[in-house]
């Protein structure tokens, strides 16, 4: 069984926490690995700088993120959005 746990909700944030049994952290896994939009942590020099030259672009007026992290030890998924 999955849970959803909302932490933290104020203006345009949002954690997320999402418990998977082992058999869905085990197809998450299968799956996550075929899409390019997930990366390996620690993420690469490369986006690394990417992502801080975003943070960085002082001509934005607002930022949007969204962030996944999957614990493979412990089966949580935690989501990070951030709308300003």
């Amino acid at each position: 069984m999955t849970y959803m746990i909302i932490l933290n909700q104020n203006e345009g944030e949002l954690l997320e926490k999402i418990y998977f049994s082992e058999k869905q952290a085990n197809n998450f896994v299968n799956r996550a690995k075929e899409n390019t939009n997930w990366r390996e942590l620690p993420i690469t020099k490369r986006l690394h700088n990417k992502v801080c030259k975003y943070a960085m672009d002082e001509d934005r007026h607002s930022y949007n993120f969204t962030v996944a992290v999957f614990d493979t030890d412990s089966n949580i998924l935690y989501i990070y959005e951030l709308d300003t």
